[in-house]
C-alpha cells in the first residue's frame, strides 16, 4: 500500500515536472557551485503560492526542493545555502518552512486529501549550509570543533528548534560535506556527489561503493 508521504511527492513530482532541476542548479548562488550530484528534484521557489480562491500571491518564500526517503517512509524539505545565513537570510529560514507547508497543504487538499491527513505526514526541515568564516580554518578548510560540538548538540541555530514537533517532526542543520554526502546518497539512492569549497577553488569527489565503501578526493579547480 502506498503511504500518504509517497502519494504526495509522487503528485508535486508528476504537476510539477517542468520545475525539475538538479541539485547542481538548486544549491547554486549566483554562479557560485555547491553541490553536484545526478539526480533532480522539484524547485519549490518555482511552484506559484496560491489563496483559497486561485489568486497567486507572490513575495512568498520557499525552501529549495522536498525529497521523499524510501528508507524511513519521510519527506524532507530542503534549502541550501551556499554562505552561512547571516541577517534576513536566517530569519527567512523559519519563514520559507512556514510558506512552504502552506504551498504543500493547498496541492494536498486539492488533489489527494484532508488537511487533518496531511498533518499526519512525516515530514523533516534539513538546512544545508557551510560553517561561518570565523569557524573554518583558512588554509584546508576544515571546521572548528568546538562550533560542530555546539551544532551537533543543539538546534538553536537560526531559532529553527521553534519548528521541531510543531509544523514539522525534527530540524537539521549540516555543514560537513561528508554528513552532506551521507544524508543525500540515502535519501537519492546516488552514490556519488561532487562539493564545491567556499571559494570554487577545490572540490571533494565523493563516492560510495560497496567494495571501497565511502571515498573522498580534493580536486582543485
Amino acid at each position: 500500500m502506498i503511504s500518504n508521504e509517497k502519494k504526495l511527492i509522487d503528485f508535486i513530482e508528476s504537476e510539477y515536472e517542468c520545475f525539475l532541476d538538479s541539485i547542481r542548479e538548486i544549491s547554486m548562488n549566483g554562479r557560485n557551485l555547491f553541490i553536484d550530484m545526478d539526480c533532480k528534484f522539484v524547485h519549490l521557489d518555482k511552484i506559484p503560492m496560491l489563496t483559497d480562491c486561485g489568486v497567486v500571491e507572490a513575495n512568498c518564500f520557499s525552501v529549495d526542493t522536498i525529497v521523499y526517503c524510501s528508507i524511513k517512509n519521510c519527506l524532507y524539505l530542503i534549502e541550501f545555502k551556499e554562505g552561512w545565513p547571516q541577517g534576513d537570510s536566517a530569519k527567512e529560514l523559519r519563514f520559507k518552512c512556514y510558506d512552504t507547508l502552506s504551498k504543500l497543504i493547498r496541492n494536498w487538499t486539492s488533489s489527494i486529501g484532508s488537511r487533518s491527513e496531511f498533518f499526519n505526514l512525516k515530514i523533516k526541515y534539513v538546512v544545508i549550509t557551510r560553517a561561518p568564516k570565523k569557524n573554518t580554518d583558512a588554509n584546508n578548510g576544515e571546521i572548528n570543533s568546538s562550533f560542530l560540538s555546539v551544532l551537533n548538540a543543539s538546534q538553536s541555530f537560526f531559532k529553527l528548534q521553534v519548528l521541531k514537533k510543531t509544523y514539522v517532526d525534527d530540524v537539521r542543520v549540516l555543514v560537513e560535506d561528508d554528513k552532506v554526502f551521507k544524508f543525500l546518497s540515502r535519501v537519492t539512492h546516488n552514490n556519488s556527489m561532487d562539493y564545491y569549497h567556499k571559494g570554487q577553488l577545490a572540490r571533494t569527489e565523493w563516492r560510495k561503493s560497496a567494495s571501497l565503501g565511502t571515498t573522498s578526493n580534493v580536486i582543485p579547480i
